[in-house]
């Protein structure tokens, strides 16, 4: 769809609006949305092919982790929360950031303070400590969480 979109397929209004009536289905809440997408995500997410051609796209981070959490609310494996660091490192600093004002910051391209994750849950790779091995957005499966590790 966002091919089309850029290749001028899909026309825009006067007021330069997508009629979206036209590219597909809109839902208005996220239960609705994750339901049509995942079907049957209690017996299919064991599969590692069964996330390989679904996708949703959301305007805001906000908006992603509400379908996250929704989706993983629904698996019957065990949640794990994993948080980010904390420490502030130069103790002059303390006052001028509040660790709750870091932790409401959700910025692209990182992971939010809490993140939420069960076995066979599809994450994708971020940033690639391993450059040899893995690529940037790859596609992993969780096989194993500890404390401070995921295994994917």
């Amino acid at each position: 769809m966002l091919l089309k979109i850029s290749n001028g397929q899909i026309t825009f209004d006067d007021n330069k609006y997508i009629n979206t009536t036209t590219i597909g289905h809109t839902f208005s809440r996220p239960d609705d949305l994750s339901s049509a997408i995942y079907p049957n995500l209690t017996m299919e997410y064991i599969k590692p092919d069964s996330f390989c051609d679904r996708a949703v796209l959301a305007p805001t981070n906000a908006a992603v982790n509400t379908v996250n959490y929704d989706l993983l609310s629904q698996l019957p494996s065990q949640e794990l929360c994993y948080r980010s660091l904390d420490t502030i490192i130069e103790l002059d600093q303390v006052t001028q950031f509040l660790t709750e004002f870091l932790y409401s910051k959700d910025p692209p391209g990182l992971p939010p303070h809490e993140l939420h994750l069960n076995v066979s849950y599809h994450v994708i790779l971020l940033c690639n400590p391993n450059v040899p091995t893995l690529c940037n957005g790859t596609r992993l499966v969780v096989k194993q969480m500890m404390d401070h590790v995921t295994e994917a």
